[in-house]
């Protein structure tokens, strides 16, 4: 249980929160983040109540979260880690057109990032495009040649897990 919690965290600063297990830590990010909704109280961010706001909407306004069990609620195993990168923003016009995500934006997004943040994992600088093989492949225009635009087949709503 949490009880009289308040605090103001300025553009630029991180909070960490942390104590005892069981002592409500979990339960507090939990609120805050919009995994569960809080029984009372409010959460708001930028001026704006967010208690009942869903997560894409309060990611969208800036709060960032890095779960306590990364490998349990950060991440999704099964996707490499560009797919990882942009879990949070798939949907944007950046990453997204017409119904179909941007393979080659994602990827060279993971590339930046890996590069300004030096990001390590066992997957190397390159993440592995296996997870859709049509990503490579060139979609044809209506006149035969090539247009340069690398597509899937799936649609933007993204794989289970994506959500």
């Amino acid at each position: 249980m949490v009880d009289h919690v308040d605090f103001d965290v300025r553009r630029g600063e991180i909070v960490c929160i942390a104590g005892i297990d069981g002592n409500g830590q979990t339960e507090l990010v939990y609120a805050l983040t919009g995994l569960v909704e809080p029984e009372e109280g409010t959460v708001t961010l930028n001026g704006q109540d967010i208690t009942h706001a869903p997560i894409r909407r309060r990611n969208a306004g800036g709060l960032g979260h890095i779960p306590e069990d990364r490998h349990r609620h950060g991440l999704v195993l099964d996707y490499n880690l560009a797919y990882n990168l942009v879990l949070q923003s798939y949907f944007e016009p950046e990453f997204c057109s017409r119904g179909f995500l941007k393979y080659d934006a994602i990827y060279e997004y993971a590339d930046k990032l890996i590069g300004k943040f030096d990001i390590r994992s066992g997957q190397g600088r390159a993440p592995s495009r296996a997870a859709c093989p049509a990503a490579t492949s060139r979609r044809p225009s209506s006149r035969g040649r090539s247009t340069g635009t690398r597509r899937c087949s799936s649609p933007c709503s993204p794989p289970a897990g994506w959500t």
